[in-house]
């Protein structure tokens, strides 16, 4: 039986399609159901880490908070008392109002390290700061003065000398208070290898549930935050919290050891089946806290049966359209195979070849008749051109070249509007992925300089001019400046201070500089006294030229800033550029600015002792020199004084003599009795306390005597001496007595009290 061509055509180019269209569809589900899989494993574990990071980079910032107070306080202990509990008490305040994640915040010293006196290895200082109601409440404990307790967490530390983050805990710091759930970071204060305090904060930890329950890509989906030791920090049911993973995943724990590689910071996935047999992909990922060796780690564990629904969806979805494609084609090679015999041969050879995904120059249709064949095949030229075209700017597109011009094939052009909308798209990424690293390596470099600053601050603060020229030079550099000075205030003499460069930096070079400003003068002047900073792009001419080999050049840019510490400025940065200083770097340099304002503080605070020390050594050796000229002296003058001694001595022997056989008392210059011997005392019959602060004359029973008593007390005052009788009545006994008082005078000749001898008649 003999089958037209036609006919031949429709089977061969059918039963062709069918079997490119079965197998294109086996491959596009069995790649549907692999790569569906695989995007969820990948994307999970992009979002496990991204996560991980993020709950590092939160909790790094806390343990970076205590750091930092430790370098501050690393020297306190060698201010004054009153300045240290001020100092640290403004600094420890301002922490707990700007850091709402600690509930409270404890600076421990140990008693030999602030008071020299205590010779203990053991009692400590604890001051303790922590919300109350709402309210910052601070109070000051006495530990462990009889001895600390063995094993003890401090105990633990002090001796290891190293910082940790402690197991995750419930506390209340009053009993009406509620329970909650906190972890402590602790960073030891090191001096010289000898340990003097701590510093600890506890770290309030739900304030985790809310962004751990964002984290959400499916539906199903559950996270946890899991500390070093496997505990749960965030978990669905409040029961499991503080518990160890091991309670949840105890099987899968005995097969992947996941608490093992927990502690260890290693990552660790695997697949499981929950209780309703539903298949999780679960992955945890390290994360690294403050470089403490106790790793915390963050789990997400995503329902594979939701994501292979998904792609069950799809499959059925491309089954479908597949088949209507079929259908379509199906029909219409049947219309053309009743027209064409050869032509249609080529062209269905050449729509073979295409339907492979054979794209080329060399399959357009070179024979064009001017029939409805020409036209066909001259459309088959406009579409391979038109997917020529598709294909390259794709290939472009695939390259990162965004750029690439396209034209649609029409505004029906479909394929060419869904890739032009995918380039917009793309563009959209590039720019949101740049901005993001911008901001990424923005914040990168803040962290690196705080961190570059702080080594330098901690290894040259014993010399004031090092530390200024490592300040300043670092400085320049890390800014990208041309050229920068430090000023510091000079306040060695109170009335005259004044503003003194002590370091400047030029081009990779260090700058031998001498100047000194008044207060109030110029510019840096003007920083001071307003203590903000000064940023000024268009700078007076000659007001600072950069030298280089290029010659001398005016600044583009000048940046003052003042570095202050507890609002007492102590120093001004001044850097100079051919470039504008950006705004973080402007922010960047005023926020190390309070650490190099106390470091500048504390050095200017050792320099000064020192150069007592020094001034008291000079002073010593003049003063054994003085001493040993004293001593010679004293040999020429030992002789004088043992003629000295003997009259003295006879000179003693004559006051006992008169004491003994006369009346004696001394008077201030305002007549009050401020001494009298015992035979004054016994005549009287008066005790001598309640003598002593009489006036002369309150016994005498003469009012004559009475009514001349000031005459006769100022012409004594003015160096007379005067004779008196004078008549007292003890009792009914009336005494007569014989006076002499004579003025008594000091080296310089004035006179320093009244002495009155007297004789009973």
């Amino acid at each position: 039986m003999k089958i037209k061509l036609q006919t031949k055509l429709l089977i061969s180019i059918l039963s062709a399609t069918i079997f490119v269209y079965l197998v294109a569809f086996g491959l596009i589900i069995y790649n549907i159901n692999i790569n569906t899989t695989n995007n969820a494993v990948n994307q999970t574990d992009y979002l496990s880490l991204q996560s991980a990071k993020y709950f590092e980079e939160i909790l790094n910032k806390d343990v970076a908070i205590l750091r930092t107070l430790k370098n501050t306080f690393s020297g306190f202990n060698k201010l004054p008392e009153h300045r240290r509990l001020q100092l640290q008490d403004e600094i420890l305040r301002n922490i707990m109002n700007e850091t709402t994640q600690f509930s409270s915040l404890a600076l421990n010293w140990e008693i030999y390290a602030i008071d020299t006196g205590y010779h203990k290895p053991y009692g400590r200082f604890r001051y303790l700061y922590y919300w109350l109601d709402g309210r910052l409440v601070s109070k000051i404990d006495t530990l462990d003065i009889n001895g600390g307790k063995i094993n003890s967490l401090y105990e633990n530390i002090k001796i290891g000398k190293k910082e940790v983050i402690t197991k995750v805990y419930y506390d209340r710091y009053t009993e009406s208070a509620e329970d909650i759930l906190m972890s402590s970071i602790a960073v030891p204060i090191i001096n010289n290898d000898r340990y003097e305090g701590l510093m600890t904060c506890d770290i309030t930890l739900s304030r985790f549930n809310q962004m751990i329950s964002e984290i959400k890509p499916l539906k199903a989906t559950k996270t946890f935050l899991i500390t070093n030791e496997g505990n749960f920090v965030t978990f669905f049911n409040e029961q499991f919290i503080t518990k160890s993973v091991t309670k949840y995943y105890k099987k899968e724990d005995e097969k992947y050891n996941i608490l093992e590689n927990v502690k260890k910071g290693k990552p660790i996935s695997f697949f499981t089946t929950d209780s309703l047999n539903r298949e999780h992909y679960v992955t945890f990922k390290p994360i690294d806290i403050g470089g403490f060796n106790t790793p915390w780690s963050f789990c997400i564990s995503i329902p594979l049966d939701i994501i292979k629904q998904q792609a069950n969806r799809l499959m059925w979805i491309s089954v479908i359209v597949g088949f209507i494609g079929l259908i379509f084609i199906s029909f219409v090679i049947w219309i053309i195979a009743r027209n064409i015999t050869k032509p249609l041969f080529n062209t269905s050879q050449i729509i073979k070849e295409l339907s492979e995904g054979n794209i080329s120059n060399t399959l357009k249709v070179s024979d064009l008749s001017k029939d409805e064949i020409g036209e066909i095949g001259s459309s088959l030229n406009l579409l391979i051109d038109g997917l020529i075209q598709t294909a390259n700017f794709a290939k472009s597109i695939g390259t990162g070249n965004l750029n690439a011009k396209f034209e649609i094939l029409s505004k029906k052009d479909v394929l060419g509007n869904s890739l032009l909308e995918m380039r917009k798209s793309l563009k959209i990424a590039q720019i949101e992925n740049k901005k993001r690293k911008k901001e990424e390596d923005i914040q990168t470099w803040i962290t690196q300089g705080e961190t570059n600053f702080a080594t330098i601050l901690r290894e040259h603060n014993q010399d004031l001019n090092e530390l200024s020229y490592q300040i300043i030079s670092n400085l320049v550099k890390y800014s990208e400046a041309n050229q920068g000075g430090l000023f510091i205030i000079n306040d060695n003499d109170k009335e005259n201070q004044y503003i003194e460069l002590v370091a400047s930096y030029a081009y990779d070079r260090r700058k031998i500089l001498t100047k000194k400003i008044q207060m109030g003068v110029g510019l840096i002047g003007r920083a001071i006294q307003e203590s903000e900073t000064i940023y000024m792009t268009d700078v007076p001419n000659n007001y600072v030229n950069i030298t280089s080999g290029l010659g001398e050049r005016n600044p583009k840019s000048l940046l003052i800033v003042p570095l202050k510490f507890n609002e007492v400025i102590y120093a001004v940065v001044e850097l100079a550029s051919f470039s504008d200083f950006k705004p973080y770097i402007r922010r960047f340099i005023e926020k190390i600015g309070v650490s190099i304002a106390s470091t500048i503080g504390t050095v200017k605070i050792t320099v000064q002792t020192s150069t007592l020390v020094k001034e008291l050594t000079k002073q010593s050796q003049e003063l054994a020199a003085q001493e040993e000229e004293m001593r010679q002296n004293m040999e020429e003058m030992q002789a004088t004084q043992e003629e000295t001694t003997k009259k003295i001595f006879e000179l003693e022997n004559f006051v006992n003599a008169i004491n003994i056989v006369s009346l004696v008392a001394e008077f201030n210059l305002d007549g009050k009795l401020i001494s009298i011997n015992d035979n004054y005392v016994n005549l009287l019959g008066i005790s001598r306390s309640e003598l002593i602060g009489k006036f002369q004359g309150s016994y005498s029973v003469s009012k004559e005597r009475i009514k001349n008593h000031f005459e006769i007390w100022e012409k004594i005052k003015n160096g007379e001496v005067i004779k008196l009788i004078q008549e007292i009545q003890i009792e009914e006994k009336i005494i007569k007595i014989n006076e002499v008082y004579s003025p008594v005078y000091d080296e310089f000749g004035e006179i320093i009290k009244i002495l009155n001898i007297s004789i009973q008649i």
